[in-house]
């Protein structure tokens, strides 16, 4: 069985629309199941950031022994790059997203 892990549901809208809901794991990540080219195939979403990404893979995988497992998602190549499906975007730098935000003003952290 192949597990495949996206944050977003926009990243997966093209399996989702292959597999079946299945029941959400245990925290509420959305789960989908099915066959693609003869493979079973489990799709997880994790929601945005790293933390949820280990909550659920943690989840999951503590359940389950997948053949092989695969993360993937726009990595912030959001619809005004203007890629399609299959283009490979390689970023410059990274933003972690559930540590803050970026700003003209600088990098906004989440302290109090």
């Amino acid at each position: 069985m192949i597990a495949l892990f996206a944050a977003m549901p926009v990243e997966a809208a093209e399996l989702t629309d292959l597999l079946a809901p299945s029941p959400p794991l245990p925290g509420g990540f959305p789960r989908y199941r099915g066959r693609i080219a003869d493979k079973e195939v489990e799709l997880v979403l994790t929601g945005p950031g790293k933390v949820n990404a280990a909550a659920a893979g943690g989840i999951y995988l503590s359940a389950t022994q997948p053949d092989l497992v695969l993360q993937f998602g726009c990595g912030g190549a959001y619809p005004q790059a203007a890629l399609q499906p299959g283009d490979l975007a390689l970023a410059s730098c990274e933003i972690l997203l559930d540590e803050g935000s970026d700003s003209p003003d600088g990098f906004l952290d989440f302290e109090a």
